[in-house]
């Protein structure tokens, strides 16, 4: 009777950095950023009050990786996606809606973006994600 599942998608509008990369003796620094970020995820909770629930929540995210910054002024964008984790809380505001805190840690698979003589390039993203929201109970 305490136990709560559900199920969420998410899609995040904000730009991630992702950080950057160069050569040790000058060359062109490229930069990565993450974009239209999404996300399916599974959450089982526990009702620990009548009005709060603590909750986990797992599931699969994907997103776009920018690369700009070549010597151009051209980018390139490709795929990358991976698994999140993490804990929330929610506590009802009224009778059907409710306040969330959540934090999630995003772990993605490893991409080779180019491969140039006997230089790779790979990005391998990790976000950390924090959201506040408001919800509606059905």
């Amino acid at each position: 009777q305490n136990i709560v599942l559900g199920l969420t998608a998410t899609y995040d509008f904000t730009e991630s950095k992702l950080g950057a990369a160069g050569s040790s003796y000058g060359g062109e620094i490229l930069s990565f950023k993450g974009q239209n970020r999404y996300s399916i995820n599974f959450k089982p909770g526990y009702v620990i009050t009548p009005s709060t629930m603590v909750y986990a929540t797992v599931g699969y995210n994907a997103m776009s990786v920018k690369t700009s910054g070549y010597e151009n002024g051209s980018s390139s964008t490709t795929s990358v996606s991976g698994i999140g984790y993490g804990l929330g809380l929610a506590v009802m505001a009224t009778k059907n809606i409710f306040v969330k805190a959540e934090v999630q840690q995003v772990n993605f698979g490893s991409k080779t973006l180019f491969t140039y003589e006997d230089y790779t390039t790979s990005i391998k993203p990790n976000l950390t994600v924090g959201t506040i929201g408001i919800g509606y109970k059905f």
